[in-house]
């Protein structure tokens, strides 16, 4: 566990030096919601802030509505993902960055009445179009690492994101 918080602290300096290191004619702020985790009864809502011309960094706060599809399992979560995107264009064209993922779930089970908790680190890529001045969809997946907080659940590599994301651009 002394590693994941080594990591979690790492990962929380990185993002904050991009943040830190904006430049001030780079004032994008995007509000985002995932549209495919809203089809598997995910309710989210991100943030992106423009570091500059080509970088972005943004935050996801999620949850699921109701009985999950996934093993009825209710629960909430936070992602910090940093992307740069490939043409220099923001918003737009292909990007790849690093995300991080903290998970908090229940299993709808009479016997599992504890709280679980699990991270994930990994990468996320995507394509970004800007359909009008104000408007911006993009497609992504992320694959990385999944640690459990719990030593007796198996540690292994997974889809961490897929999502048609929809977001406004101010």
């Amino acid at each position: 566990m002394k590693a994941t918080r080594i990591l979690i602290v790492a990962v929380l300096a990185i993002v904050m030096a991009f943040v830190m290191a904006q430049r001030a004619d780079a004032q994008t702020v995007v509000v985002r919601t995932n549209l495919a985790a809203w089809a598997a009864q995910g309710a989210n809502i991100g943030i992106d802030f423009a570091v500059n011309d080509y970088q972005t960094v943004g935050a996801t706060a999620l949850m699921t509505m109701g009985d999950s599809w996934i093993e009825h399992v209710n629960g909430s979560g936070f992602q910090l993902d940093y992307r740069f995107w490939l043409k220099r264009k923001l918003l737009q064209d292909f990007y790849v960055g690093p995300q991080l993922g903290l998970y908090h779930y229940r299993k709808d089970e009479p016997a599992d009445t504890k709280r679980h908790a699990a991270l994930t680190a990994g990468l996320v890529a995507g394509y970004g179009w800007m359909i009008s001045r104000h408007w911006n969809i993009d497609v992504m997946l992320g694959a990385g690492y999944l640690l459990y907080a719990d030593p007796e659940k198996d540690h292994r590599f997974v889809p961490t994101n897929l999502g048609v994301n929809l977001a406004y651009v101010f």
